[in-house]
């Protein structure tokens, strides 16, 4: 299920210790508040991962650094699988970071994945994980901003947007932090997670929850906070219809529009119109009864910009942006 939620408390961080692995000692500082749960509709959505925010975020240390982030196990790979249940076109990330050491000043990789791979879960070593990198956008660690509150989290845009249909994966790697560079990332408390899907890599290139009992043991989620565009069809009629994106949007030559329409109408037209308001195709559908319809949008000859697409329906009219790469 798709979790939105306001991200604009201070949050005072708890250093704890892990449970399985061996840790430093744990520095508690007291909590000045706790995160809203309330969901909120913004034009650019943030997704939260399934867990209750409203508890005091932590930040865990580990041997010689933390353990979400470097520390001496050698770990690779730190990741968070978001479920949205509608289709999305990820434009960045909000990381929150809460601690860092440079010395090296080598790079933090901000990451998008597809879970393709397996790994080993409390359920076993067969369970889906991530593997393949969409976007990968290497960040100095001097460069990425690290805070005792969200509201002034490290926020990442990445090079490229990514469309995804289904789940989906965003984290970090520091296989390109050096000597000396450390740093850690924000968590839930244990436990609090709903679900198994904070993830990371081992040195040997094995993936393992958080959860596993041969690793943390820790029942948690990643304080990582996508920010994506909804698309698909989810969304309340407007005056009797509704339009969105069930294919990529940006897009590089095709995409996929759905809209429904509450009612019969006699007169349906969908037309897409440039930057400055002029015309670049307009199709007329005519009769089409109530229910959800797809229209295909052949995008290969557009020059790179944004668009418009606008739906009406007899007297109704609604239109989204669409941007072609």
């Amino acid at each position: 299920m798709k979790k939105i939620y306001s991200i604009v408390a201070m949050v005072a961080i708890a250093f704890a210790a892990n449970a399985q692995r061996q840790s430093a000692v744990s520095h508690t500082l007291p909590a000045t508040s706790v995160f809203s749960n309330q969901q909120v509709q913004m034009v650019t959505d943030t997704l939260a991962p399934d867990a209750d925010w409203s508890q005091q975020p932590t930040l865990y240390s580990s041997a010689g650094g933390y353990v979400v982030g470097v520390n001496n196990y050698g770990d690779l790979q730190k990741v968070q699988i978001f479920r949205p249940g509608v289709p999305v076109s990820i434009e960045g990330a909000i990381y929150w970071f809460g601690a860092k050491e440079v010395g090296a000043n080598g790079n933090v990789a901000m990451r998008v994945y597809n879970l393709d791979g397996t790994g080993t879960s409390t359920a076993g070593s067969t369970t889906p994980c991530p593997n393949t990198t969409r976007v990968s956008d290497n960040v100095a660690i001097g460069n990425v901003d690290t805070s005792l509150s969200l509201a002034s989290a490290y926020v990442h845009t990445f090079s490229s947007s990514q469309f995804l249909a289904g789940d989906f994966a965003v984290g970090f790697s520091v296989a390109g932090c050096g000597a000396g560079d450390t740093i850690g990332l924000v968590s839930t408390v244990d436990p609090n997670s709903n679900t198994e899907d904070a993830w990371e890599q081992w040195s040997d290139n094995s993936w393992h929850t958080m959860l596993e009992p041969n690793n943390w043991g820790l029942n948690i989620a990643f304080a990582i906070f996508p920010l994506v565009e909804i698309s698909g069809i989810e969304t309340p009629y407007l005056d009797g219809v509704k339009l969105g994106f069930s294919g990529p949007n940006p897009t590089a030559d095709n995409t996929v529009l759905t809209y429904g329409l509450q009612k019969n109408a006699k007169n349906v037209v969908i037309t897409i119109l440039d930057a400055n308001g002029r015309i670049v195709s307009s199709e007329t559908m005519n009769n089409q009864s109530a229910g959800s319809y797809t229209y295909n949008v052949n995008s290969a000859s557009y020059a790179a910009g944004t668009y418009y697409v606008q739906l009406q329906a007899d007297n109704s009219r609604i239109a989204v942006k669409m941007v072609k790469k």
